[in-house]
């Protein structure tokens, strides 16, 4: 009785993965063959809904052009659901993997992971720095002792606090005076005043990078107009007016890229490869150049829709729009494989 129970749960986990390994490729279309491929990279979406991750990828634009740059470089992509199709997938030659999921939920653990990580010739958004990052203050501690540049947890007395969720880029902030007893439940910081001043108007900005391993694949930015009650910075909040956007993304961009570029240098070996979104604030007046947030992602989907109506405005936006940032996406992984 019990090895018939045991048998029919079997059955129902394996149907459950194959519906969802069906639904999640329908997603992204027929891999690239690659006759003799020099490499495989394995994308391993163990947790639920992995590739339709909110907020990670949007399968459908970025993942065909993806593993199609890849296929022409050589390079065999292959999709795993479960850790035992990812220890299988491992023992090809040459293998790489990059994990899908979304480090403030789920992390995947399963026993076979490291196994294959083992054989794996380059690991993209490992787990442990997934269980760093996915919440602020380990993420601060992290980097501030390897010597990136982070808003202080400790801020003078009295000067403004910056009160953030603990986790997650998208619950509501405040400024604080700093004079009040604070949330220890939340991210609380010293306040960095990003403002810039366009034609008479103050905005408060941030500086996206999108990098993969230590190249930067494309920068952009959020803007918002100047309002203290709404401190925190997004790209869909950015107006949609190209003229405004070009000369910010000159200014916070363009004028600092050196710096910039070796900044997501330093921040690669402190975390290690990955698909990351870098949130960077450049303070009025100093120019200091402090990271915000650190997390995966795979493309801006949102923000790129958002953009979308003026997108034939402002250059620096194209790759989201011509295909461009899916194969760069995929140069810049094959350059961090091969490097390592």
């Amino acid at each position: 009785m019990d090895q018939k129970a045991n048998s029919d749960d079997l059955t129902r986990a394996e149907l459950r993965i194959r519906s969802r390994r069906e639904s999640e490729l329908a997603e992204i279309g027929p891999l690239p063959v690659v006759s003799r491929p020099i490499g495989h990279v394995i994308v391993a979406a163990l947790t639920p809904r992995a590739i339709k991750s909110r907020g990670k990828v949007n399968p459908q634009r970025f993942f065909p052009g993806f593993c199609q740059r890849l296929a022409e470089r050589g390079y065999a992509t292959h999709f795993a659901f479960t850790g035992d199709e990812l220890l299988t997938l491992s023992a090809q030659p040459n293998p790489s993997i990059i994990h899908l999921y979304n480090e403030e939920n789920i992390i995947p653990d399963d026993a076979e992971v490291a196994r294959a990580e083992a054989r794996a010739r380059c690991v993209f958004n490992n787990l442990p720095t997934g269980r760093i990052i996915g919440k602020k203050a380990p993420t601060n501690r992290r980097l501030t002792e390897r010597g990136i540049l982070m808003p202080s947890m400790t801020p003078s007395p009295g000067a403004p606090v910056f009160s953030n969720a603990a986790a997650s880029t998208s619950k509501p902030a405040w400024v604080l005076s700093g004079d009040g007893a604070l949330d220890d439940e939340r991210y609380n910081t010293e306040f960095i005043d990003t403002t810039i001043t366009v034609d008479g108007k103050d905005y408060l900005t941030t500086l996206r990078l999108m990098a993969v391993g230590r190249q930067i694949v494309l920068p952009y930015l959020g803007i918002r107009e100047k309002d203290m009650r709404r401190p925190s910075v997004h790209g869909v909040s950015t107006p949609r007016d190209a003229a405004l956007y070009n000369r910010v993304f000159d200014e916070l961009y363009v004028k600092r890229e050196p710096e910039l570029r070796d900044l997501a240098g330093r921040l690669h070996e402190a975390i290690g490869a990955g698909f990351y979104h870098h949130d960077l604030l450049i303070e009025s007046g100093t120019g200091r150049i402090l990271v915000c947030e650190v997390g995966y992602k795979f493309d801006p989907y949102a923000f790129s829709e958002h953009m979308a109506p003026i997108s034939d405005q402002v250059p620096s936006l194209a790759p989201l729009y011509d295909g461009t940032f899916a194969r760069r996406s995929a140069d810049a992984t094959i350059a961090e494989i091969e490097a390592s």
